[in-house]
């Protein structure tokens, strides 16, 4: 199992249209995170992404961004496009 170090450079581009729809800086850095390690890691779950991360990312932010976070999954599938009834 590779270490996750950073974000790729693409994949920092692809977020930046989702850009709006975060409120912090720290939001948008999590859902990079956490796409980096959807993207990379065969167990996709919040656990197995975090003991990838090489940088000092805490397990309770991510899940904070997942759980109780302010953002809006609607608006997120807005800005890439979709429709969404929620």
């Amino acid at each position: 199992m590779l270490p996750i170090s950073y974000t790729p450079s693409r994949l920092h581009e692809f977020a930046e249209q989702f850009g709006n729809v975060f409120n912090h800086p720290a939001q948008r850095e999590h859902f990079e995170i956490i796409l980096t390690g959807l993207i990379a890691s065969k167990n996709r779950t919040l656990a197995s992404i975090h003991q990838r991360l090489v940088n000092d990312v805490e397990y309770g932010g991510l899940h904070h961004f997942m759980t109780d976070s302010p953002w809006s999954h609607g608006a997120l599938r807005r800005a890439n496009g979709h429709q969404s009834a929620l």
